[in-house]
């Protein structure tokens, strides 16, 4: 309530309050039990009703392939106070803290025998965190190129994720379409076919002929049935390298999870397959990165990325840039000269709809959900409009 009255502000300092027309203050709508449904048999609808409040400052669209936003983005983190010589350590600025210890923790060195490794925290350099960045673009391209991404798929294929109407050459990829996408591994293969397991499951574009089987075409993508896309991202990168003193563990002693079937109590399974040792694969090639230190504080995780800056990712932008131009002519002195104009606007799209009567939380399957909003969806802002001449275009 101090939030909503003005006083104080939330954990997530990314969150700002915001007004939504016509609706009550957030201090009286937070007191408001129709914030919940308690006993109703419904599901609580809370989280809805406080999105009408809330704003994200600097969200991030993880489907972005510029390696220079994704390198603006994880360097957010620069030089945040925690443990040992925070400013004097200009080498290493980049932290990524899994434990918040004492002031005294300091940054993990890349060795297993250092007590830092095990009770430390992540520190990358500019160069790392490029690395990454560039990483991150890559998984992000990779992923794309899926139709097929979750157990659902594998009953339903997703046809209306598809951008319909564009020759299969030239098909744009598939964006992540909810955070679950971008956090999880992909779903598969999973689905059981008799005693066995189907191999034929996933289909990447272009369309084609495109029933790309675990084992066939797909197979050097193998490395996402495993991991999520931070992780793989991680994998690209020469981050998960074993430390100093570290020794790889073999996944080819990894035991069968169905040991009773028949295939034996240990298989070489392919990594997709079973998961009794932590791994991480090297994209496309699908090389091994576990080792014995694998999971110490020293060692960089999807998590330690999500855990700093997980409030800040989302699946769509709210901001956008608009231009538009117009062709003519101008006169002066009695001649015709051709003209261009150019106009620039910055829209922020609201949880408003546009006719504000109805609520923000209300679904787009709700009878009473009005024509216009039906139609329109939510309520845009402008936030800067300008006239760009030709040395700005």
């Amino acid at each position: 309530n101090a939030f909503a009255n003005g006083e104080g502000q939330l954990g997530n300092t990314r969150m700002r309050l915001y007004q939504p027309v016509a609706r009550p203050t957030a201090a009286t709508a937070f007191a408001n039990t129709g914030f919940h449904t308690p006993n109703s048999g419904e599901a609580p609808a809370g989280h809805r009703q406080i999105a009408g409040y809330l704003i994200n400052e600097g969200a991030f669209n993880v489907n972005s392939t510029s390696v220079e936003a994704w390198t603006g983005f994880l360097a957010s983190v620069r030089n945040v106070g925690l443990g040992k010589d925070v400013d004097t350590d200009v080498v290493k600025k980049y932290r990524f803290p899994r434990v918040i210890a004492t002031p005294a923790q300091e940054a993990a060195a890349e060795i297993l025998r250092s007590k830092n490794y095990w009770s430390g925290f992540v520190s990358l350099t500019e160069t790392q965190l490029r690395a990454l960045a560039v990483a991150c673009v890559a998984e992000v391209k990779a992923r794309a190129r899926f139709h097929q991404r979750t157990e659902r798929d594998q009953e339903y294929p997703p046809v209306n994720r598809r951008f319909l109407g564009f020759p299969p050459a030239v098909e744009p990829g598939t964006p992540f379409l909810g955070l679950t996408e971008f956090v999880n591994r992909y779903l598969g293969p999973t689905r059981s076919v008799g005693a066995h397991i189907s191999t034929s499951l996933y289909t990447i574009r272009p369309d084609g002929l495109e029933s790309a089987s675990y084992s066939g075409a797909a197979a050097k993508y193998q490395w996402m049935f495993g991991s999520g896309t931070l992780e793989s991202a991680i994998a690209r990168t020469n981050l998960t390298n074993a430390p100093a003193g570290a020794s790889t563990i073999s996944t080819e002693v990894s035991h069968n999870w169905n040991a009773g079937s028949g295939w034996g109590t240990r298989t070489a399974m392919p990594i997709g397959y079973f998961h009794k040792n932590l791994e991480v694969a090297t994209p496309e090639t699908n090389a091994n990165r576990t080792h014995n230190g694998f999971g110490a504080p020293g060692c960089l995780f999807q998590g330690d990325l999500l855990q700093a800056l997980g409030p800040g990712l989302a699946t769509r932008s709210d901001t956008f840039t608009i231009r538009a131009a117009g062709n003519g002519a101008t006169i002066a002195e009695g001649i015709s000269r051709p003209s261009t104009a150019v106009l620039e606007l910055v829209v922020q799209r609201l949880p408003d709809y546009l006719d504000p009567r109805n609520a923000p939380e209300t679904a787009l399957t709700d009878p009473n959900l009005r024509a216009i909003n039906r139609t329109f969806g939510r309520r845009f802002r402008v936030i800067s409009a300008r006239w760009l001449a030709p040395d700005q275009i």
